[in-house]
């Protein structure tokens, strides 16, 4: 990515925030595998199906996994969106958009 950016600065920047992402990367691993490894999931398949989403990693699959319960509580896909916030906020009041 380096190479498509002409500034001095911003490969400063890269190579100190790629340094400071290896020298954390052991204490993350320290921190998370136990984590990993205590918990477990309420229901494999829908863990695996939550995995199978790009950037949704263990600890991410358990969280939305504790956060949400059971999936079927929400009538519509957009409720579970609102509910995760994930999704940008509609200004309404009194019915007007």
């Amino acid at each position: 990515m380096a190479e498509r950016l002409a500034a001095p600065a911003v490969h400063k920047s890269l190579a100190v925030e790629l340094a400071l992402i290896d020298a954390s990367a052991p204490r993350l691993t320290a921190l998370a595998l136990p984590i990993v490894k205590s918990a477990q999931p309420h229901d494999a398949n829908t863990f695996y199906r939550r995995r199978s989403v790009p950037g949704v990693g263990k600890i991410w699959a358990r969280v939305l996994l504790d956060a949400i319960h059971a999936s079927h509580r929400f009538p519509r896909v957009p409720d579970c969106v609102s509910y995760c916030r994930l999704g940008t906020g509609a200004k309404a009041s009194a019915g007007q958009r």
